[in-house]
């Protein structure tokens, strides 16, 4: 999380008071987040995360911030390309957001195991 100020979490306490707060808001209406897993075709296994928290809610439509994380020996596979794309088509096609936000971040992130 060092590298990811804007989320930060200064405890475990924190972190598991965060993922419980998604795991909750998934049963509402106008719920906040939305995260999914990215995981390998062949294995099955998780090897990142992808998502967007919606901000503001505008007479246009949702206004979202969107992030990924994906473990360092799955890069340059395309599973980041093609998460996106399937997102972008269910935030855009679906859930009527009409503007998404993000950034790139030049550290390196491991995720481990």
């Amino acid at each position: 999380m060092y590298y990811l100020q804007d989320i930060y979490e200064n405890n475990i306490e924190e972190a598991r008071q965060n993922l419980t707060d998604i795991i909750n808001d998934q049963i509402y209406e106008k719920r906040k987040y939305f995260v999914f897993r990215i995981k390998d075709k062949n294995s099955n296994k998780l090897i990142g995360a992808i998502g967007y928290t919606l901000l503001n809610y505008t007479h246009y439509g949702k206004f979202a911030h969107m992030g990924y994380l994906i473990k360092q020996n799955c890069w340059n596979k395309g599973y980041a390309t093609e998460a996106l794309k399937r997102v972008l088509e269910f935030a855009f096609e679906e859930n009527n957001v009409y503007r998404i936000q993000t950034g790139c971040l030049r550290k390196i992130v491991i995720l481990r195991e």
